[in-house]
């Protein structure tokens, strides 16, 4: 596969690509044309064709572990104060002489 700066996707005739693939026929195409033609089995439609190269929108996998394992730690530390309330409420009750 010989890529060059005048590299162009014998489909949609794009310069931009993230990924240049090799079609059945061995010909060069883009990542999104050699994707759509794996998925739907036929070549992908020119006015599918976008200019720009979208970069993928993903989780910060980090942070977001991080602000579940918060989450987490609130949740266990809001149940266990609840636990040692109830314990003291139960201890109350018990020192308290009853009203009947």
């Amino acid at each position: 596969l010989v890529i060059g700066p005048d590299t162009r996707c014998t489909n949609c005739c794009t310069s931009v690509t993230s990924l240049w693939r090799k079609s059945v026929s061995g010909s060069v195409v883009c990542n999104a044309c050699g994707l759509y033609y794996k998925i739907h089995g036929q070549d992908r439609p020119r006015h599918l064709r976008k200019d720009v190269v979208r970069g993928r929108r993903r989780k910060q996998g980090g942070q977001e572990r991080k602000r579940r394992n918060n989450t987490l730690e609130s949740l266990l530390a809001s149940a266990n104060t609840m636990l040692q309330e109830c314990a003291q409420v139960e201890k109350e009750r018990e020192t308290k002489p009853s009203c009947r």
